[in-house]
């Protein structure tokens, strides 16, 4: 039996100021037990559950299986799969960020769009589910069409063809400070 006990090495995440404003107003939940539950935070929640159903509830045949995949045909590279769902479940609402998702609380849009300018969307942009986008921001991100792009496009049983993952008309250089934001 192989050991699959990981010790991860880390340095603490460093952002810039305007991007712990951007984290700090980005909500992935509007009632979260009575109050908002920031993007962030809930992506990073949904990462740690993913690393308690490795721990405790994944089968160790299971965690063979999928750790089988990482292997460069010398060595196994142990604790990639744990990774691997670490990663899938805190992106798979990565596709909140977009103005779409941000704008369906108005209370919370109107935070939002003190620090990141909300840009005018059209009826069927308001539509864009934040699964679609999710999963054309991890296509982008990792330049291709891999298999991992499914379960966040597909997160919540809305299909879609690969052809439909549209950017968000929320791209990077439309992302400014508002006039009289913090």
């Amino acid at each position: 039996m192989n050991d699959f006990t990981y010790q991860q090495k880390s340095e603490p995440l460093e952002f810039t100021e305007e991007e712990k404003d951007y984290l700090n107003v980005l909500w992935g939940k509007s009632d979260a037990g009575g109050r908002k539950n920031l993007l962030i935070q809930h992506l990073l929640d949904t990462a740690a559950v993913g690393e308690m159903l490795w721990e405790h509830y994944f089968s160790d045949k299971l965690k063979e299986l999928i750790e089988s995949q990482f292997y460069d045909g010398n060595t196994y590279t142990f604790s990639r799969g744990k990774q691997l769902l670490m990663a899938l479940c805190a992106l798979h609402d990565i596709g909140k960020a977009i103005p779409a998702f941000q704008v369906k609380n108005d209370e919370l849009a109107s935070v939002v769009n003190q620090i990141i300018t909300i840009p005018h969307l059209s009826e069927s942009e308001k539509k864009r589910h934040h699964t679609h986008s999710g999963g054309f921001s991890l296509r982008v991100l990792t330049g291709s069409d891999h298999w991992a792009i499914l379960p966040i496009a597909l997160h919540h049983g809305k299909t879609c063809k690969y052809s439909s993952l549209k950017p968000s008309p929320f791209r990077p250089n439309d992302i400014s400070k508002s006039q009289g934001g913090r």
